[in-house]
């Protein structure tokens, strides 16, 4: 389905080739990401249901360690309470980085601006669908067509029908892609939509 989004000169779209190219994606997602304002409040949207949770067992238990044991011992329960807690970010990580650089079934389409990678989308590919895991596009590349032409170029591919998790501020975005909208949830903030 040719929706006929035009890329702007010095703008090249392809999949990521090497490792290289997914360590750039990396980069670009996790250590340069962070100076945009919105990432924060994003980080906090997509882990809250299991962040909060986790925060108040994780007070709870150290107030039921700390009754338990003397304070001498306190400096090492805070020590584990740290490690633990640098473990479970360290665990996310690990998923975020697997499911980068995991070449079996997944698809990672890179958008570069004069051979800097400014964007990319990662797909998933099932037996009988795929799913978008995410598509991120740098802020000051955004609203020049590239998240299209990302999707796209994936859609381009015939992994159909697609599904993607999306919060209902993009549903615009993606109807113009040809997504339509599945299932919706209440209490939920992300609908679910497909492509036919």
């Amino acid at each position: 389905m040719s929706h006929g989004f035009i890329l702007p000169p010095g703008y090249t779209i392809r999949s990521a080739n090497n490792q290289v190219d997914r360590w750039a994606v990396y980069r670009l997602l996790v250590l340069e990401r962070e100076e945009e304002p919105s990432y924060a409040k994003l980080v906090m949207v997509l882990l809250h249901p299991y962040t909060l949770g986790f925060l108040i067992l994780l007070g709870l238990t150290f107030l039921f360690v700390a009754f338990i044991f003397p304070i001498n011992h306190w400096f090492y329960i805070l020590i584990f309470f740290v490690l633990f807690f640098l473990g479970w970010v360290g665990f996310f990580q690990f998923g975020f980085i697997y499911d980068l650089f995991s070449e079996n079934e997944r698809i990672l389409v890179i958008a570069l601006y004069q051979e800097q990678v400014v964007g990319s989308a990662l797909i998933a590919s099932r037996e009988d669908y795929s799913a978008l895991l995410g598509v991120y596009v740098t802020p000051s590349h955004r609203y020049r067509g590239v998240g299209s032409n990302l999707i796209q170029n994936i859609l381009q591919r015939g992994l159909l029908p697609m599904y993607v998790n999306a919060p209902i501020s993009l549903q615009q975005f993606y109807a113009r892609l040809g997504f339509i909208r599945t299932n919706v949830k209440t209490g939920y903030n992300m609908v679910i939509q497909a492509l036919n």
